[in-house]
């Protein structure tokens, strides 16, 4: 209180009011104290300003590429806890599906020129560190995150691609086109084995190593069609 008694004896000695104070006859100067608009006051007579978020004010979704510019990686919805190698390459704000290879996960706030990292504890999924319950998982340290794998994208009614389920692991480069939900049996060309994630991205074969569905189910990171 004495603090505030000086500084309106200060005000009073300038002879100058400040903006929202007025002055009464006698010379002396009056802080008004009212609380400004959409403010509260509470009984200690503090005032308390409300942080309530503009109508229609929007805020970044992080799992979406419609306000990212070309080039962007972000996280999937599910990268975390349980399938941290997968994330978004934003492309004229679509995202695209990307995987990490071999032992690599997809990085915490990522860059354009850098999506994945073999070092667990810089990776999105160590960032929220936490894991999906019933999952399998590892021990990193202090943190323990989810290794079970995604599954397969398996439903013909659904997917212009699937794989068959005897494709992993000795038929590796057949795999089934879908039409209005009947199988139809086809299979690569030579050099080409059925691409990892055929379903979603409706690409039934790949000629890279890294991206053979076969690989990806040998390593762990995806459950094979049954």
């Amino acid at each position: 209180m004495g603090e505030n008694r000086a500084s309106v004896d200060a005000i009073a000695e300038s002879g100058r009011a400040p903006a929202g104070a007025t002055t009464a006859g006698n010379g002396k100067v009056t802080v008004s104290t009212t609380a400004p608009a959409e403010a509260t006051t509470a009984g200690n007579g503090k005032v308390t300003v409300s942080t309530t978020t503009p109508a229609g004010a929007t805020t970044t979704d992080p799992f979406s590429c419609a306000s990212r510019a070309t080039g962007d990686n972000i996280p999937r919805e599910y990268t975390h806890p349980s399938h941290c190698k997968e994330y978004y390459w934003c492309v004229n704000g679509a995202p695209i599906n990307r995987t990490c290879s071999g032992s690599s996960l997809f990085i915490a706030n990522a860059t354009q020129s850098l999506a994945c990292t073999t070092d667990y504890r810089l990776s999105f999924c160590a960032l929220k560190s936490s894991s999906s319950p019933g999952a399998t998982t590892a021990g990193y340290g202090n943190v323990t995150v989810s290794t079970t794998a995604p599954p397969s994208k398996c439903d013909c009614s659904t997917y212009a691609y699937i794989a068959r389920a005897n494709t992993y692991p000795g038929n590796c480069s057949q795999y089934y086109r879908c039409v209005n939900g009947m199988k139809i049996s086809q299979e690569c060309g030579s050099g080409h084995q059925v691409y990892f994630n055929i379903s979603e991205d409706a690409i039934p074969c790949t000629n890279i190593p890294s991206d053979y569905y076969c690989k990806h189910v040998e390593d762990g990171n995806l459950q094979p069609c049954a």
